[in-house]
């Protein structure tokens, strides 16, 4: 799932500067492509947490 919003976020940005982007579609592209990136960046954060969980515990503890 991860995959196909990245995929669509792409696609979003690029469509919003291909055509006009003072036209409605424009703004709505780029600004659904902003939405879905800043929302992909924060689900890159989360999993890198969960990943690094155990590491990140001990650094914080002193251990």
């Amino acid at each position: 799932m991860g995959i196909v919003m990245t995929i669509l976020s792409a696609w979003l940005w690029r469509m919003s500067y291909v055509g006009e982007p003072e036209t409605a579609f424009g703004a709505h592209a780029r600004a659904w492509g902003i939405a879905l990136t800043i929302r992909n960046i924060g689900l890159m954060f989360i999993v890198l947490a969960f990943l690094f969980a155990p590491q990140i515990g001990d650094w914080l503890l002193g251990r």
